[in-house]
């Protein structure tokens, strides 16, 4: 998700979506990767305790066109939105695990399953917000 070259400040970069793909594929979605878009920037740089600290967006649009499950696929109408927003802080220079991050992610849809033999209709739609924090403790 990070960019492969240093950026400028208020760049933004595509995050590659064929490992992206792979990665919620192992989650049991199915994107259609031909709408997705995936995209970070750096938002802000500073100095704290002599590292070099960043402020990053990543804005993810993964439209989700079926669902693996134990018992068959739930084919999803139309691609279901599913979108991902991250903001976060941390060490950018490799020198400490330090970050802080919140997320948002929103899922909504219809599908019917099993996809091969449709007996149900399914509709949902998830908010799911989080906030998460890793710091490396360090020996003095």
């Amino acid at each position: 998700m990070f960019p492969t070259k240093p950026v400028e400040i208020g760049e933004a970069w595509k995050i590659p979506l064929d490992e992206l793909a792979k990665g919620f594929a192992k989650r049991s979605l199915i994107l259609d990767i031909d709408k997705c878009t995936a995209t970070g920037k750096l938002t802000k740089v500073f100095m704290k305790d002599g590292r070099q600290f960043g402020e990053m967006t990543f804005t993810l649009n993964l439209p989700v066109k079926a669902i693996k499950t134990g018992q068959g696929d739930i084919a999803i109408k139309g691609a279901a939105p599913f979108k991902i927003e991250m903001s976060g802080t941390g060490c950018i220079d490799g020198s400490v695990t330090d970050n802080q991050t919140k997320t948002t992610m929103s899922f909504t849809g219809e599908g019917v399953f099993p996809a091969d033999n449709p007996q149900v209709n399914i509709t949902f739609s998830n908010l799911i917000t989080g906030e998460k924090t890793v710091a490396e403790i360090l020996k003095k």
